[in-house]
């Protein structure tokens, strides 16, 4: 495991706000990072365009870009109004992923939250499982608390109420809080609502499934642009194209919420195969009762996880994921 999830701190405003802060320099928090310019905003209410000095790029080599939105840092406010960042607080974490450039480079997508909302659809498009099920294993790598959010309610059919409540009850037995919702109908949002309160949180997910208009439908006052469904594909299309972090009126002092660009796939950043099984909770207590203790519950005989499917206490579609994902990391990198 890499060292990001090891920079843990019981909150990175309680650092920021602990620190003297020194002539000249202000804190503050990113909102927005676009490449090379970042937008900071400061206790003030200011928001200002910053950027780091070209040294300092270079320095975190893991990632393509050192700096995330969720990010506290120190900047120097230039006599031009924009700013430099000299300092960058320890995260409490942060949710990386492998960059689709290269294999060398990572890209920290987010940092420091309290709350990652996995963001799917009842219809157009369908709960994606798999997906979800990589975003609880960087979730639980990475020490971000995490729930599954479903909207887009208002569309399912009969078939998709059976799928849905197969979903939801899969998630129920490890512990992830599942909530559906419906944008359009103004359902299922209260809950949404509470759990935001005071915390830094993320809507995060595929295109189309209405991250953007659940932001605006929380905070009318954003009006945040959205967009329909591809006809052709029945997709969504890239409507947000960077992460955004906003401060959602009408809500307790601290709560922050940012909408991330649609993904289609989270590339998996320093987990090993031999730990993979540790970041699926239900599978704990079987991997206790496998005959070797190297065993990738795969083909092994004796292998307690693969027992505890046959008898059902494992959900086979839970198992799936974990062979899917167990067979990505496989991969060599590419040098």
């Amino acid at each position: 495991m890499e060292e990001l999830h090891k920079q843990v701190s019981p909150s990175s405003k309680a650092i920021a706000d602990a620190e003297e802060i020194e002539e000249g320099l202000h804190k503050g928090i990113v909102v927005e990072s676009t490449g090379s310019w970042t937008q900071v905003k400061l206790d003030d209410g200011s928001v200002v365009s910053s950027r780091l000095p070209g040294r300092q790029r270079l320095e975190d080599s893991d990632y393509a870009h050192p700096i995330a939105v969720g990010d506290w840092v120190k900047i120097h406010l230039e006599s031009d109004g924009s700013g430099m960042i000299q300092y960058t607080y320890p995260r409490k974490n942060g949710l990386p992923r492998q960059s689709t450039h290269t294999r060398r480079q990572s890209q920290l997508l987010l940092a420091n939250l309290d709350f990652l909302w996995l963001v799917q659809s009842a219809r157009q498009p369908r709960v994606n499982t798999r997906f979800i099920d990589r975003c609880l294993v960087a979730c639980d790598a990475y020490d971000i608390p995490a729930g599954i959010l479903i909207n887009k309610i208002d569309l399912a059919r009969r078939t998709d109420k059976v799928h849905l409540q197969r979903v939801i009850d899969i998630y129920a037995e490890i512990g992830v809080p599942t909530h559906t919702c419906s944008v359009l109908n103004e359902e299922g949002l209260e809950p949404i609502k509470e759990q935001m309160g005071g915390k830094v949180s993320a809507f995060f997910g595929p295109s189309g499934v209405g991250k953007t208009s659940l932001l605006n439908a929380l905070d009318p006052s954003l009006e945040l642009n959205t967009a329909p469904i591809s006809a052709s594909t029945g997709k969504g299309t890239h409507t947000t194209t960077y992460a955004l972090m906003v401060e959602p009126e009408g809500y307790p002092d601290g709560t922050m919420i940012a909408d991330t660009p649609g993904i289609r796939e989270l590339g998996l950043v320093g987990i090993s195969l031999e730990e993979l099984s540790h970041y699926f909770p239900e599978m704990t207590d079987a991997r206790s009762k496998c005959k070797y203790s190297d065993c990738s519950h795969l083909h092994e005989p004796g292998c307690g996880i693969q027992e505890a499917v046959k008898r059902g206490s494992i959900t086979q579609e839970r198992y799936d994921s974990y062979q899917a994902i167990y067979d990505s990391l496989k991969v060599p990198e590419e040098y």
